[in-house]
């Protein structure tokens, strides 16, 4: 069985690289629709290359391209990194640290150093780097894996548990099982050990994991998409039973096991072939010499003189020019003691190496051989001797009913090994493009299915969505007639379903008042796929009432044909509304115009946005001049020092704040103003009012009425000063006429 198993080694490399490819499907899968803290990209570019490396490693079974042996080396590490960096930044991201770039250390700087002190080759630096890289790669992968099971719970818990179990198992069967080399411990624990102790290769054990690691994951991908969708984990494990549920993969092991047997087949029949053609060249050979030449030499040296010899020497040379692609062929036969012996070959006596001279011994010839002169029956035989390893028809050569030699013709082993190789990697591409189309349809219908389940789910939103609008909705055909309508619709044309689906909409449901034109205008745009909205009445066909609406026109198509869905919204109150806000607004403009005080508005930038009659006739600046423009343009004292609408020191309301103004002519005025801020509903800012008045004549009389109060009290005190003083002479003049004798001249009374 293990010979068995080591024979079909191709193959089980390819079914080892198919692995990792799903592997591969299955983690591209999980990066699109899982959290992000786990880099599953990374899990996929890790399985591409361990893959790719895999069916390289297949091709290397064939020894006929060993050149391959480098780029297998080198898309094993790069493998071993990507899946370090998954278990990396996983586990930074769980234990949220970022310290774990030590691992590189540890998994790549000892490898690469005992590979160039060792010396060894490609093979020790495989080895290497599996003990080292591989298994620290592996771990980590294996820590991450644990950590997320740990966040869940359940079936998902276990699933993941499960898989990073199946990681560490082949982390350690991987790292451990290396090719065979000189040291410890790949001279004792190698592909070869394993397969005499276990009785199979371990790549059996290596893809058997990759295929349940990928089967556990895929399971997760699928209660992430149920979940996804609204689904509990158990709804998918509900639906269809184990084998509907996994078809998937049983339908690859049906394929693995189908590429096998035709694999088997294809090398079989390679094989068949060429050994016929070549115990056909073995046949033609024994029977296109001289047999009794054969019978007449002695085999020994002296046979080179014999003309016997040199004929059949020539003629077995030109047999072999004419079948190039077989190496040897020769005549054999038996001494006295028993001894095989080669009586001619095809080889140039020049050729040292590969040079038979007559009666040369041939002590490795196969025991088989010898049965050849008993049974007179032809031989295949695969052996190995001093010149290599062979496939070799011997053919009897008879003479007297009885076999005086054996002719033999031989054919490297490797060359037909790889014929065998080339037939049996039809099937196997065969095999892989199959298994590629089943997964890559897998996905499709998991897609497929997916999409079907959003749909139905938006399909139901949307018919909630539809019942429950506070606007009524229906559906018409292109023609206008009613094909289906939702609860506020019949609420507003107070009939049902069935009734309005008696009514073209275009035709009995809009108020023959409205502009036929301008709706029938509107409903062939709204069919060209351009939304369109529309105001007027419509009739209610219970009573012929009319009720101002608000339409609203959009075409669709729902794979079916084309729609027009009419959105419909009574505004009869939106009307009344409108009515008392329009004559609270012609008020408001009202008062704005017919104010005796001048009144403008800012915005928060001072920029002036509105302007009316009496501010324009006390600055002399018009709307049209002023709106947009700062209000430093007219504020001089002390607005342009000092704004106090905008100032948080100043205190609003603003009232009767005494300003000095600028008119459009030049002129300073000086008003009278009351200012405040004008806030938003959320408090916020939006700008400020003021009112001011020209109190320039008014302050100017003010000054004249004080200059004139001031000069009659000047004059008053001139006055008082001087009556005091006459009084004072006159009474120096009637003293001094008393001194004289005479009377006085003035009453001081």
């Amino acid at each position: 069985m293990s010979d068995y198993l080591h024979g079909q080694l191709d193959y089980i490399y390819f079914v080892y690289g198919s692995s990792m490819l799903i592997l591969f499907l299955v983690a591209s899968f999980l990066s699109r629709s899982s959290d992000s803290r786990i880099r599953w990209k990374l899990l996929g570019y890790f399985a591409l290359t361990s893959g790719l490396s895999k069916w390289v490693e297949m091709i290397l079974q064939y020894d006929f391209l060993k050149s391959l042996e480098i780029l297998y080396f080198l898309l094993s590490l790069l493998s071993y990194l990507f899946l370090l960096e998954f278990g990396r930044s996983g586990i930074d991201s769980y234990l949220k640290r970022r310290d774990g770039y030590w691992l590189y250390i540890i998994a790549f700087v000892p490898p690469s150093f005992l590979s160039f002190y060792h010396g060894g080759g490609l093979i020790a630096a495989t080895c290497f780097f599996k003990y080292f890289a591989c298994f620290v790669s592996g771990a980590a992968a294996s820590t991450t894996l644990y950590l997320k099971a740990s966040k869940h719970e359940g079936k998902e818990k276990r699933i993941l548990s499960a898989c990073a179990l199946l990681f560490l198992f082949y982390t350690v069967v991987t790292s451990l099982v290396s090719p065979e080399s000189s040291f410890i411990p790949a001279s004792c624990i190698n592909y070869r050990t394993f397969l005499e102790y276990c009785g199979f290769p371990v790549q059996v054990l290596q893809l058997t994991l990759v295929f349940i690691a990928s089967y556990c994951l895929w399971q997760i991908a699928r209660i992430n998409s149920a979940r996804s969708l609204g689904f509990r984990d158990k709804a998918l494990d509900g639906y269809g039973g184990f084998f509907l549920r996994n078809r998937p993969m049983f339908a690859i092991l049906a394929t693995m096991v189908g590429g096998w047997f035709f694999a088997n087949i294809g090398g079989r029949y390679v094989e068949d072939a060429e050994c016929e053609r070549l115990l056909e060249q073995s046949a033609l050979t024994s029977m296109a010499v001289n047999v009794r030449g054969i019978t007449r030499l002695k085999m020994d040296s002296t046979d080179l003189e014999s003309p016997d010899y040199i004929r059949l020497k020539e003629q077995i040379v030109m047999i072999k020019s004419a079948s190039p692609r077989y190496r040897f062929f020769y005549i054999v036969a038996k001494d006295l003691d028993g001894k095989m012996r080669i009586l001619v070959d095809s080889e140039d006596p020049s050729s040292t190496d590969t040079y038979s001279p007559p009666g040369q011994s041939w002590d490795e010839a196969p025991r088989e051989i010898y049965s050849v002169f008993e049974d007179r029956v032809p031989k295949m035989l695969c052996y190995e001797d001093r010149w290599g390893k062979w496939i070799s028809a011997f053919y009897p050569v008879v003479s007297a009913n009885s076999v005086v030699a054996v002719a033999g013709v031989d054919m490297a082993l490797s060359k037909i090994s790889a014929k065998v190789a080339i037939g049996r990697l039809v099937p196997i591409t065969i095999t892989l493009l199959i298994t590629v189309l089943i997964i890559f349809f897998s996905f499709i219908i998991d897609r497929n299915n997916e999409f079907h389940f959003k749909q139905l789910k938006s399909q139901q939103t949307l018919n909630a969505v539809f019942d429950s609008s506070s606007f009524a909705l229906l559906v018409c055909d292109l023609d206008g007639q009613i094909e289906s309508l939702n609860n506020r619709a019949m609420q507003i044309f107070g009939l049902s379903e069935s009734s309005l689906k008696k009514y073209n909409f275009t035709r009995d449901l809009i108020s023959p008042f409205e502009d036929r034109a301008k709706m029938q205008r509107v409903w062939r745009e709204a069919t060209r796929g351009m939304p369109q909205r529309f105001e007027g009445k419509i009739v209610r066909p219970l009573d012929g009432s009319y009720l101002p609406a608000e339409l609203g026109f959009v075409s669709f198509n729902d794979g079916v044909g084309d729609h027009v869905l009419v959105s419909l919204s009574d505004i009869t109150d939106r009307k009344h509304f409108e009515s008392e806000l329009l004559a609270a607004k012609d008020w408001s403009e009202l008062l704005y115009r017919t104010i005796p005080s001048a009144v403008f508005t800012v915005d928060t930038d001072k920029t002036v946005t509105s302007w009316n009659k009496m501010a324009e006739e006390i600055t002399g600046y018009s709307a049209s001049e002023i709106i947009g423009r700062q209000c430093t343009v007219f504020g001089k004292a002390p607005c342009r020092e000092k704004c106090g609408l905008f100032a948080d020191d100043v205190k609003k309301p603003i009232r009767n704040k005494e300003c000095v103004i600028e008119t459009k002519d030049g002129r300073l005025i000086k008003v009278i103003k009351n200012a405040d801020m004008i806030v938003g509903p959320d408090g916020s800012m939006l700008g400020g009012i003021e009112s001011f008045e020209n109190i320039t004549e008014i302050k100017n009389s003010q000054e004249r009425l004080e200059d004139a109060l001031n000069e009659l009290e000047r004059l008053n005190l001139i006055m008082t000063g001087r009556e005091e003083r006459i009084l004072d002479l006159k009474q120096e003049i009637n003293g001094l006429r008393e001194k004289l004798g005479l009377e006085g001249r003035y009453r001081l009374d």
